[in-house]
């Protein structure tokens, strides 16, 4: 299951999640897609992603209650991540 792939990907760590997102998750939406997966830039790119599946983004009305789950749990994953940037 995907949700599962995901948290594989986030123990794997923070680039390891962020690449998997973008790589098998295409965004829906025409934002510009983050590419420094340094440790120095990762907050802002962590920023980035999270803006892009933010669910608020990514509504049922306009992109399928799958995909709005999908991307309710990218963000919580991405959340966690963050917190250790802080």
């Amino acid at each position: 299951d995907e949700l599962d792939r995901i948290k594989v990907a986030a123990k794997n760590g923070t680039g390891a999640l962020v690449r998997h997102i973008l790589h098998t998750h295409k965004p829906k939406t025409n934002n510009e897609v983050p590419s420094d997966f340094t440790d120095a830039g990762m907050r802002k790119t962590l920023l980035k992603v999270i803006r892009i599946y933010h669910q608020d983004k990514n509504t049922v009305e306009a992109h399928g209650l799958e995909w709005h789950l999908l991307c309710r749990e990218i963000t919580k994953q991405l959340n966690a991540k963050l917190e250790l940037y802080k």
